[in-house]
């Protein structure tokens, strides 16, 4: 019975292990995504300026 309770318990270490490091390389992604989405969104992407080009052609009509 003490046996199975180590292998057990080695068992939830390698789990908790694995999990932490999912969740470390999960965050590490998360943040880049985030400052590039944020990037592009301050830079321009030729979308936003596209509107108001559309707009003012047809004030000029």
């Amino acid at each position: 019975m003490s046996r199975a309770n180590i292998v057990f318990k080695s068992r939830s270490e390698r789990d908790r292990e694995r999990e932490n490091d999912l969740l470390k390389n999960y965050r590490e992604i998360g943040i880049a995504a985030i400052a590039a989405a944020a990037h592009k969104s301050c830079r321009g992407d030729g979308m936003s300026e596209a509107k108001p080009q559309a707009a003012n052609s047809q004030k000029a009509k």
